[in-house]
Formats: C-alpha cells, sequence, structure tokens
C-alpha cells in the first residue's frame, strides 16, 4: 500500500483498500462476539479508507467501490439506511467507474444489494421483486451471460448472493413474504 501510494497508483491503491476490507467481511462471516465486532469495524474502516483517497485525488472513475462497500459495512452493522444511501451513490457512481466499463456486469451485483437493502428498509415488495428481476438478468442478459462466460465463478457466487440476501433480510426482519417470491 505505501509503495502504491507513494508511486501515486490510485487504482492500485483504492483495489488494496477494498480488498482489505473484503478479507474483513470474511472474518465477519466466520466470527462471533468481540472478534465480529473487530472484523465489522475493520472493513468499515478500510471502505472509509478508499472512499477518502477517491475524494482527496479526485478519482470519480474509482467512486463505485468504496461506496458499495460502505454500504456493505453499513449492512453488517445493522444501519440499513445508511446502507440503502451508501448504495444508492454507488449505483450513481457506478456508470461512470472504470470497472463497469470494462464489466457491466458489475450493476447486477450492486442491484442485488439494493433488493435486500429495500427489504431492511421495510419495502420488501420492492426488494423481492428487484431480487427477482436481477436474478433474472444474470441468465438472460448480455451481462449476465458475459460474466459466466468470463468468471462461472463470480457468476455463481453472485448470482447466488441475491437471493441469499434477499431471504436473510425477510427473514431478519419479519417481513410478509408469499413463499411464491421465495421460489
Amino acid at each position: 500500500l505505501k509503495v502504491a501510494r507513494e508511486n501515486h497508483l490510485h487504482s492500485d491503491v483504492v483495489n488494496l483498500y477494498i480488498e482489505a476490507a473484503l478479507v474483513e467481511q470474511h472474518k465477519a462471516m466466520g466470527e462471533q462476539g468481540d472478534d465480529r465486532e473487530n472484523a465489522v469495524e475493520q472493513r468499515g474502516l478500510f471502505a472509509a479508507e478508499a472512499d477518502q483517497y477517491v475524494k482527496e485525488h479526485h478519482l470519480t472513475g474509482l467512486q463505485y467501490r468504496p461506496l458499495m462497500f460502505l454500504g456493505m459495512a453499513a449492512t453488517l452493522e445493522q444501519n440499513y439506511d445508511q446502507a440503502m444511501d451508501f448504495f444508492k451513490q454507488a449505483q450513481d457512481a457506478l456508470h461512470d467507474s472504470e470497472e463497469y466499463q470494462a464489466n457491466k456486469a458489475n450493476e447486477l451485483e450492486l442491484l442485488g444489494r439494493i433488493a435486500a437493502a429495500h427489504i431492511y428498509t421495510g419495502d420488501a415488495v420492492e426488494g423481492m421483486r428487484l431480487a427477482h428481476e436481477v436474478s433474472d438478468k444474470f441468465d438472460n442478459t448480455d451481462e449476465g451471460r458475459d460474466l459466466k462466460v468470463a468468471d462461472e465463478s463470480t457468476w455463481k457466487i453472485w448470482k447466488t448472493g441475491v437471493a441469499i440476501r434477499a431471504i436473510r433480510a425477510a427473514l431478519d426482519t419479519g417481513a410478509d413474504v408469499d413463499k411464491q417470491e421465495l421460489k
């Protein structure tokens, strides 16, 4: 990270912060108690560092991932309104991002997270509708099909993540969801 910063390798700096946040997310998923809380906190700090770096250096093309990761951190912290705000900001920044130009399927991952955020913030109907729509897009759009060909593992993780997050949100909130919507 230090070398990347010193050499003004902006994309690398942001990606290193995001990868550190991702490591902490995976730790949080497997931990309990204080260890989980520490990982959640660290995850948020790394995402915030990435966001701050992007802002300091006016790297609008790199803004999408830090914002999405801040939304993910807010979700882990059960601050769902804030998570939705970050996800919406990420959605606004997405189309200007370098990643989107290289891989338009990134929008599918983000929309899946927005679907769950809708459920967490009390709009289960919209959340489930969007989750179904996004899940279908993995199979029925060029972006989804291209991702499957290019990186089937990521395609599987992102696609199943849509359903997993939507169902988890419905269970966590006690949302009245029709069983047909869960199929």
